[in-house]
């Protein structure tokens, strides 16, 4: 949503309200959102920052009353803080906040980018959102991005990708927008435009960077594919405008609910869809059941059949054959299949009892037929009552009404892997997957962990099995490791302990006796790390 460098400038600009109030308090609730509460000498207003990727925000609300669980007090050094200076540093997505004591940067970069973070006033950081422990007492640094005009691009390289990565930082859809206006050809090489046409573009950037800049409103559109945006100016190729205003704030808290209102409708409607296609499906087999007696009626004059030709054999007892060639009653030959090791009395036997179970399915298939038909057009009926909701309000109301169906149906559900195991990021490159009990830490290990991934677990103690994805090279940092040692000591018997010891190795290392209980395991290769047990949110 904060992608585009212009709406952020915006936003920036809206904030300037604050300079001259004094912070009060900061937190971060159980979506992940950094919340500034702001007082302004009457009222107090709430800053929230979203850094959840993909749902990227900043916008003020009055405070409501603060939940009293699933909160964690954050920058709490900074509370009384006066707010000195807001501004953007240039050509990044970075918001400065300058106080009397320290400076408070807001990171809007994208996926695992996303940071907040306090320094002195030396610019020494002194507390971090995310990865605190690479972060805290070293020099905040900003890499300046290398500013380039469209003229000075290799003439190799399109058009399109020389505005957006320009000086102008329109990004794609403004540079699609300004090439629309200027009836341009993006995929053109800039080997086929003069020096001279190159200097015009660069005129017209400016003058479509300072239109952009001058703009008092903002637009929430989408195009034909349903594609959405948020923009400064309307654009041509987002013809559809859902939403605008001269509020920034509340349009962008507008979207950022719909938007997490939508993933949330997203996920649960998938999974009461995954239920309901399950039913109809178990329910179309029993229907095609009843469809197919006349079939296994059939089946049973077949075997009957084959039992009284078999009683014309002289010598029952005989073994060995896998068929028989007789001779029925009205002349016809008849191969009959037989099981070799049984004899032919035996296979008789086997017939009947053959007879007896397709009887047997005949009639509670008869029983049930209309019981059967009934619970299917109740089950199809809710799922076309499912797939006519369009919005997340609705959704809630049809699952709490059949919440006994639902809830029920649920643990059958395949769970994404986020789902199945606990999930911490405990690096861009590293990723900590934790067991949630016995059957889980064996799923965990042997099923989703591969061989070259590392294992954790408290030495001498029960606890999770944790696995650590390291995409990096060589072995994983030792910060790394430390992490993930904290984190598996936390999920073990020893939480409160002092320093307690915790192993790890390979996952090719670690393996199961048969037999063993769900969770047991042997490990051949080892190293022991002593650690402190922690949370993911004290070691982050």
């Amino acid at each position: 949503m904060l992608n585009n460098i212009y709406i952020l400038r915006k936003v920036v600009d809206a904030m300037q309200q604050f300079v001259g109030c004094k912070i009060v308090d900061c937190y971060s609730d159980k979506l992940g959102i950094l919340h500034l509460e702001i007082y302004d000498g009457d009222d107090i207003y709430t800053l929230n920052v979203s850094l959840i990727t993909d749902f990227e925000a900043i916008f003020v609300t009055k405070p409501k009353n603060k939940p009293k669980k699933n909160i964690y007090r954050q920058f709490s050094s900074i509370f009384g803080e006066i707010i000195q200076k807001i501004e953007i540093i240039p050509f990044n997505r970075i918001i400065k906040m300058e106080l009397i004591n320290k400076k408070f940067f807001i990171h809007i970069f994208g996926k695992s980018q996303n940071n907040a973070i306090l320094t002195d006033k030396s610019e020494f950081i002194k507390e971090a959102l995310k990865n605190r422990k690479e972060l805290i007492n070293n020099k905040y640094i900003i890499l300046q991005p290398k500013v380039t005009k469209i003229s000075e691009f290799p003439n190799n390289i399109k058009l399109q990708k020389a505005i957006s990565g320009s000086e102008f930082l329109f990004g794609r859809y403004l540079t699609n927008e300004m090439l629309f206006r200027l009836k341009l050809d993006g995929n053109a090489i800039l080997s086929e435009f003069s020096l001279r046409d190159l200097k015009e573009i660069e005129t017209q950037a400016e003058l479509f960077a300072n239109e952009i800049e001058a703009s008092n409103y903002f637009y929430h559109s989408k195009n034909n594919d349903n594609a959405k945006v948020l923009s400064p100016i309307i654009l041509n190729q987002f013809p559809v405008i859902i939403d605008k205003s001269n509020d920034l704030f509340a349009l962008i808290r507008k979207v950022f609910s719909e938007r997490i209102s939508r993933y949330r409708f997203d996920k649960l409607l998938k999974t009461l869809k995954n239920i309901d296609e399950k039913f109809i499906q178990k329910y179309d087999s029993k229907i095609k059941r009843y469809s197919e007696i006349p079939r296994l009626l059939q089946l049973i004059e077949q075997y009957q059949n084959y039992t009284n030709l078999l009683y014309s054999i002289q010598d029952l007892r005989q073994k060995g054959l896998d068929k028989l060639e007789l001779v029925d009653y009205e002349g016809n030959n008849t191969i009959i299949p037989l099981d070799a090791k049984l004899s032919i009395i035996q296979n008789i036997e086997k017939y009947f009892l053959k007879i007896k179970k397709i009887k047997r399915d005949i009639s509670i298939t008869e029983q049930n037929h209309n019981t059967i038909i009934d619970d299917y057009n109740e089950h199809y009926l809710r799922f076309q009552k499912l797939l006519s909701i369009d919005n997340y309000l609705d959704l809630k109301t049809h699952y709490r009404n059949h919440f006994s169906i639902y809830k029920k149906n649920m643990q059958n559900i395949p769970k994404e892997i986020s789902e199945k195991f606990r999930k911490f990021e405990i690096s861009p490159n590293a990723t900590l997957y934790v067991g949630k009990d016995s059957k889980n830490n064996d799923e965990l290990t042997f099923g989703f962990g591969k061989p070259n991934d590392y294992w954790f677990h408290l030495r001498g103690g029960s606890g999770s099995h944790c696995i650590l994805k390291y995409n990096g090279e060589g072995k994983p940092p030792k910060d790394v490791l430390e992490k993930s040692a904290s984190i598996a000591a936390y999920y073990s018997s020893q939480r409160n302990g002092g320093f307690v010891p915790v192993i790890y190795t390979q996952r090719k290392y670690v393996r199961k006796p048969k037999g063993a209980n769900p969770g047991s395991v042997v490990v051949a290769k080892e190293e022991v790390i002593m650690v402190e047990p922690k949370s993911y949110d004290e070691v982050k």
